[in-house]
């Protein structure tokens, strides 16, 4: 388990010191980032299921709640990745190669009270967040399926934010039609 909580906390050779210190073990970084990547396919794989769930509107039933607001965010951004993950896209640059990938990303958040000068106050601990590197269409099931699970049908008010993107379009148009 320990091994698990360093992994997704520090690079895999700085989690080899806190398993020696602390446990007396020596595990080589191979082995935590080993550990990693387990751990990463079956959160991965786990999601898949939800989402193709969501796509044949097999819904987790969600008991009725009382949710004022629930506010659906998303944006993406662009990170580097090697070139094996770039190979047969094109750069933004013409005549260069990709070096990025858009990351999109979401959360997902309630809101039931206000400041004393009325700016909505984001409830403590509601905020669950979703990304991933895939299409939009993809990033609109994933976006579609935590909002879902949250208790998206039984919020009284729904707000979505986005850039104006593609994939912030394309996910919109799933929350408003769901």
């Amino acid at each position: 388990m320990r091994l698990r909580i360093w992994s997704t906390e520090m690079p895999f050779a700085k989690a080899c010191e806190p398993m020696k210190v602390l446990a007396g073990l020596e595990v080589p970084a191979k082995a935590i980032e080993r550990a990693a990547e387990s751990i990463g396919a079956e959160i991965a794989a786990r999601e898949a299921r939800e989402i193709d769930r969501a796509k044949q509107l097999v819904l987790p039933i969600v008991s009725k709640q009382n949710i004022p607001k629930m506010y659906v965010l998303m944006d993406g951004v662009q990170v580097p990745v090697v070139a094996a993950e770039t190979e047969g896209r094109t750069g933004r640059i013409e005549g260069q190669r990709a070096r990025t990938r858009e990351c999109k990303l979401g959360c997902v958040f309630t809101q039931t009270t206000v400041d004393k000068e009325g700016w909505p106050i984001r409830d403590p601990d509601s905020t669950t967040y979703v990304g991933a590197i895939e299409t939009a269409d993809e990033f609109g099931f994933r976006i579609y399926t935590e909002a879902w699970r949250r208790g998206w049908e039984w919020a009284t008010t729904k707000i979505v934010i986005g850039d104006g993107a593609d994939h912030g379009r394309r996910s919109m148009g799933l929350l408003v039609r769901g």
